[in-house]
């Protein structure tokens, strides 16, 4: 029988070791009692300390109305 994974809290100024290499990040976002997940086709490192991330989400995506009106994403990084 598998193991579930254990989360842990991450510090977020390292999280840059993960994105480098180019792993799938989700993207979560509710706004009016919808919320939506999806996959990012994009992204990048844009600074270190303090750590930002790039993303592009085109205006035609599900999410984008939620994530400009709520200004807030949650986004999970496959380690």
């Amino acid at each position: 029988m598998p193991h579930p994974m254990k989360r842990e809290d991450f510090p977020v100024s390292n999280v840059r070791h993960f994105l480098e290499p180019g792993p799938v990040v989700l993207v979560s976002s509710q706004w009016q009692q919808q919320t939506n997940i999806m996959t990012l086709g994009w992204h990048m490192v844009m600074a270190f300390s303090p750590s930002l991330i790039g993303c592009v989400i085109d205006a035609v995506n599900h999410s984008n109305a939620s994530i400009l009106e709520t200004q807030q994403i949650t986004s999970l990084i496959h380690c």
